[in-house]
């Protein structure tokens, strides 16, 4: 099976190896991890910032999810 992911902004692409995570309390140190950090990388270390959160819920959904 062949994924792609497809943008609001009009960007699509293979989405292979896509990662979402829930950033919503991210602090502007987390941020410029990110925006600092090389693209290959970026993947990585949104995984790595989103998994040392506590999940609040069981019933809460379980991020990252990985394409």
């Amino acid at each position: 099976m062949t994924i792609h992911y497809f943008a609001a902004d009009g960007n699509y692409g293979d989405a292979k190896d896509l990662v979402i995570v829930d950033t919503s309390d991210w602090t502007e140190d987390e941020w410029a991890d990110i925006d600092f950090a090389i693209d290959a990388n970026r993947p990585l270390i949104a995984i790595s910032l989103s998994t040392s959160r506590k999940v609040s819920s069981p019933d809460q959904l379980q991020l990252p999810i990985k394409f």
